[in-house]
């Protein structure tokens, strides 16, 4: 598959959204302290009484890290070869180190709120914050994530619009079942480097 094809594939993959929410983009400031373990956990239970467990274990589990800056542990949340979008077009990032340095893109921190099940998706509300590292322009405002798992790590994570209630901010059809299940677009395997970080699709 030519890169081209594999782009146009990739794009089919993602669902057409009307209008991706924002969240916290860059901005000149001074870098904020760091959060303290205590500001991490702190506040209420988040509602995800509508949302399967598992997945929002691992929400969790991943927004925690990224909130308290720890990459590493950020990246061992998601799935290899993960599709994201927090822009105008989605990446297919095949390493962990792609994946750790994408993490670290992401200005803000941020809590969860709520979580609900809806077509196939996981889609999270959350409070964004400052992180160490970061320049977050938002704080205190919310932004909304879909996700989508493979064998209990993150495969697909899809910015939403953060205007209506997640279950309608949903994307309009369910994650690639080919891809969540072998990490294939368009029925070919996606290429990985020689090496550990390359080897496993589910890692």
């Amino acid at each position: 598959m030519t890169a081209r094809a594999r782009v146009l594939a990739l794009g089919a993959l993602v669902p057409a959204l009307a209008g991706c929410g924002g969240g916290g983009g860059g901005g000149s400031g001074s870098m904020p302290d760091a959060v303290s373990e205590h500001t991490a956990t702190a506040g209420p239970p988040a509602d995800t009484r509508r949302a399967d467990p598992a997945s929002v274990a691992t929400i969790r589990g991943w927004v925690n890290a990224e909130r308290l800056t720890k990459l590493d542990a950020a990246a061992s949340f998601f799935s290899l070869p993960v599709i994201v979008l927090n822009g105008p077009d989605p990446l297919l990032l095949r390493t962990r180190t792609a994946v750790r340095q994408w993490n670290e893109s992401l200005p803000c921190g941020a809590a969860l709120l709520r979580a609900v099940d809806v077509r196939g998706w996981t889609v999270a509300r959350f409070r964004l914050t400052d992180r160490s590292g970061g320049h977050c322009d938002g704080p205190g405002g919310t932004a909304s994530t879909a996700f989508a798992m493979r064998k209990g790590k993150i495969a697909m994570w899809i910015r939403v619009r953060d205007d209506v209630a997640p279950e309608k901010a949903a994307p309009p059809r369910g994650p690639d079942r080919e891809f969540l299940s072998s990490g294939r677009i368009a029925g070919r395997p996606v290429p990985t480097p020689d090496g550990p970080e390359g080897q496993a699709p589910s890692a």
